[in-house]
């Protein structure tokens, strides 16, 4: 049977470790079409029936991340602390929540932290700035 849009019907078929369950209402207003997948760990989440035939999804975010091998839980990169996975951006990028000595909290790429060109929030960076302009003038 197709559905609108001419999307085949996908129910039972395999992409990667998604396997296709059922159709699934659009997570928003579009008209895309979306199927309601289980990954081989055994979550279920809505994927667009496009990235499902074009192989842009393979698997969900958890077993990405336990694809890369590295965990950075509890890692320390500088003055960010890595508490846990935020998301996988569109370009595959790993982004992880860290938190600041400052106590901020927000999502970092883990390739910036690896490489050392994420080792502060801005406002630490701001501050320290600051005070060396501070100590030039003084």
């Amino acid at each position: 049977m197709a559905f609108r849009n001419n999307t085949p019907d996908l129910t039972g078929k395999t992409f990667g470790q998604w396997t296709v369950l059922e159709r699934a209402p659009s997570p928003t207003k579009e008209t895309r079409a979306y199927w309601l997948c289980r990954c081989s760990c055994g979550g279920e989440y809505p994927r667009r029936a496009r990235d499902l035939i074009q192989g842009k999804t393979s698997r969900c975010q958890e077993c990405y991340t336990s694809s890369l091998g590295t965990d950075m839980t509890g890692r320390v990169f500088g003055s960010w602390t890595v508490l846990e996975v935020s998301h996988a951006s569109a370009g595959r990028k790993l982004y992880w929540v860290c938190r600041c000595v400052c106590g901020r909290v927000k999502p970092v790429d883990g390739s910036t932290l690896r490489r050392g060109k994420s080792t502060q929030c801005g406002s630490c960076r701001t501050r320290k700035q600051r005070a060396a302009e501070k100590e030039k003038t003084s």
